[in-house]
């Protein structure tokens, strides 16, 4: 949803691996949705009716500018896949942009099942007003029936059910995360939930639990009798129409007021077992850097031509290819009808693979290609001619060769494409994300999302072609490819960050790639990270984690340097400490994932370090947050570290949480700004006066010499004493108050 200058993305998340269980609603915002801010959870099991997990829902705004979530809670695990109610979410603080932190009214749950299949009762749609009612829809099934449910409100708070479902199709089995939604039958601007008009249709998309694809159909909305009529134009079941023709599910919509667009999001489904699940770590958005392009270029049967210049394993590839005839389209097989219908073009890209000759086609992009072809997914075009002297454009995505892993799961993904040949040409945007290739046939007429992942394919060794394996020649008339960066990660969220990665369980580890790439943009802050003791885990796997202590210093030219405290031997107490760096192996991976220790380590033996501990439980993480001393931080260079690290610039950064766990970076609280703290505002202490009155007193620094500075304590009050995050400290007129 969009909110107070916020995008807001919930999104189910499992805060305890990599794999489904322990669902709760995970939380970020942006402002452009390429830079995201992670934030706390936004609802997490807490209650009998969402103690065994808080699944997917919606988000509604309520007049007056009030967000409401409506979610599904498990009651019980049993029967499988549990019990389950509908169970709604306000904000805590409604002038709060980033909406942090979320309660559940006393009248939970709102919904509960009845007549309806308790473990198939779930995933409550954003609501629409008319007729002087809220409605809203919950998924579910009768026997083998796909159902719809259709509940009214007056108020938002007692809701009826329907006399008769919203929707129902036989033989279409459980309906999960329906959405409903009017478009516009002229123009290409979105419309909110609850606009009515004339010139709209309906659209009732649903994710089905049998197939794990989607279909939608068009319709009309029969406001009498609050009912969902499907145009007789596509078909009300498994071979409906998708939105995507690959591996997208569970998906949600919202709409954007500012853009004045519906955004669809959707899971794009994992491929791997759930040990290499485990394995594989975290993504990031990304965005466009260098441009490659190429113009009128001739492929002709069997022609395999690499693109260079780009990253392959990131890059956004923008193509349009043509052809002089059409004459040579192969006959297409009447034999396939035959096929799953629900699933046509999958099933003919299975037996007309990239490899298989044809006449027109196959052609088209080799995406996260290997060096020797020995891994690759293609993703192409085929066109055929019926007896009718008719043409079928079918757009296929195989991740049969994607890669050497046996145990992956590798399907081919097609889909027919609606468009006039009369040009002879075709168009295809591919995104390439590492594991993720998003292919838009013709302006996203026809969409496959695969999940791929490949052995040797693998960041600088990814390679992107493009080919033809058609009797007609192929003209590649533009092509243009950018190669991808991180978006910016913003420094108040690398810390959060690092901190369940410290203190939560081995399978949060996988992260640590983000963080790093994440620090990479956070030139303006350095952060240290030390653990002096980890009484949970061994102690040899605490060495291997390599967090103690840190610095991830960027020297000209994004040269990454980690300087890190090596243990020559356990005694005297807490070790014989020497100071060691590390630098990337491989520069050119956003990821950073190896390491390497050159010969002239240890680069010193010994080492104050100037910091600040906090403790939590078994561990001491000790962090301290500055900004480096020159006014262009790309030109901190690593003689300017021990200046750093003894101490410059120093503020009081502010960090607040629920559980010691889970943390939120706020604004620095306390920054160098009067005479007295000129040169550093250093340590002290926050005392609470009765009232419920908090004030800090710390140290300034008026003048660095004498050596360590000229000192004096200060203190600061709040600005605003409701405010539970503290965000705003002033600091009054008769400081300081003591000189020494």
């Amino acid at each position: 949803m969009y909110y107070k200058g916020y995008y807001h993305l919930f999104y189910q998340h499992n805060p305890k691996g990599a794999v489904w269980g322990n669902i709760v609603w995970a939380h970020s915002v942006s402002k452009d949705m390429v830079n995201w801010i992670h934030l706390e959870h936004a609802i997490v099991p807490s209650k009998p009716y969402d103690k065994y997990g808080c699944w997917s829902g919606s988000a509604t705004i309520l007049p007056g500018d009030k967000p409401v979530i409506m979610y599904t809670g498990i009651v019980d695990p049993k029967p499988k896949p549990g019990y389950q109610v509908q169970a709604y979410a306000i904000p805590v603080n409604y002038s709060d942009p980033y909406l942090q932190e979320w309660i559940k009214p006393d009248d939970n749950p709102f919904l509960k099942p009845t007549s309806e299949n308790v473990s198939a009762f779930r995933d409550p749609t954003t609501a629409w007003y008319n007729n002087g009612h809220w409605k809203l829809l919950v998924g579910s099934r009768h026997k083998h029936r796909g159902v719809a449910y259709l509940y009214r409100s007056r108020d938002f708070a007692t809701w009826i059910k329907a006399k008769h479902p919203f929707h129902s199709k036989n033989d279409t089995g459980m309906w999960e995360c329906p959405d409903f939604f009017p478009v516009a039958r002229k123009g290409i601007e979105g419309l909110d939930t609850s606009t009515l008009g004339n010139d709209i249709k309906y659209v009732l998309k649903n994710s089905l639990e049998v197939t794990r694809y989607e279909y939608y159909t068009l319709g009309s909305y029969d406001l009498i009798k609050d009912r969902y009529i499907p145009d007789n134009t596509s078909e009300d079941g498994w071979g409906g129409l998708r939105f995507d023709y690959g591996n997208f599910f569970a998906s949600k919509s919202f709409y954007d007021p500012v853009q004045r667009r519906r955004i669809v999001w959707g899971w794009a489904n994992e491929s791997s077992t759930a040990k290499e699940d485990i394995a594989k770590g975290c993504e990031l958005e990304k965005l466009r850097r260098k441009k490659v392009e190429l113009n009128n270029i001739k492929l002709k049967k069997g022609d395999i031509i690499e693109v260079e210049g780009v990253t392959a394993s990131q890059v956004d590839v923008d193509v349009t290819f043509t052809f002089s005839s059409l004459e040579n389209a192969e006959l297409y097989d009447e034999k396939w009808s035959e096929f799953p219908q629900n699933d046509l073009g999958r099933s003919i890209c299975e037996v007309k693979g990239a490899t298989v000759h044809g006449g027109l086609g196959p052609f088209g992009l080799m995406t996260l290609a290997s060096k020797k072809l020995e891994e690759y997914t293609p993703d192409f075009f085929r066109v055929f001619k019926t007896n009718d002297n008719k043409h079928k454009v079918l757009l296929c995505s195989d991740a049969t060769p994607s890669s050497l892993n046996p145990n992956e799961y590798k399907p081919s993904f097609g889909g027919f494409v609606d468009v006039d040949l009369t040009e002879k040409k075709l168009s295809l945007r591919s995104l390439i994300d590492h594991s993720v290739v998003e292919s838009f046939a013709e302006g996203g007429k026809t969409i496959i999302t695969s999940r791929v992942y490949p052995t040797l394919a693998v960041s600088r060794n990814a390679q992107l072609h493009l080919f033809n394996n058609g009797f007609e020649t192929i003209t590649v008339e533009t092509f243009s490819a950018w190669s991808m960066k991180m978006a910016p990660t913003k420094c108040t969220n690398v810390l959060q960050r690092i901190l369940p990665f410290v203190l939560s369980t081995q399978s949060q580890r996988r992260c640590m790639g983000e963080i790093l790439s994440g620090l990479i943009q956070c030139r303006k802050i350095w952060l240290t990270g030390y653990i002096l003791n980890m009484k949970s885990y061994h102690q040899n796997h605490m060495i291997s984690m390599g967090v103690g202590p840190d610095l991830l210093q960027f020297c000209q030219g994004d040269n990454p340097v980690i300087m890190y405290t090596g243990i020559v031997d356990p005694k005297p107490r807490l070790g014989y400490q020497v100071q060691a760096y590390a630098i990337p192996a491989n520069y050119s991976d956003p990821y950073l994932r190896e390491w390497i220790k050159p010969d002239d380590n240890p680069f010193a033996n010994k080492d104050k370090l100037y910091m600040q501990q906090i403790s939590i439980n078994s561990f001491t993480l000790v962090y301290e947050q500055h900004q480096c001393i020159t006014k262009d931080t790309t030109t901190c260079s690593i003689n300017t570290i021990p200046k750093v690290l003894y101490g410059g610039n120093i503020v009081w950064a502010h960090l607040v949480s629920k559980d010691m766990v889970n943390w939120i970076h706020l604004e620095h609280e306390i920054i160098p700004s009067k005479p007295y703290d000129k040169y550093g505002c250093w340590s002290g202490s926050a005392t609470i006066f009765p009232g419920d009155n908090p004030v800090i007193m710390y140290t300034g620094i008026v003048d660095p010499k004498p050596k360590l500075g000229y000192q004096v304590q200060v203190y600061a009050i709040l600005a605003n004493y409701s405010d539970p995050y503290l965000r705003e400290w002033i600091k009054p007129d008769d400081n300081p108050f003591a000189n020494k």
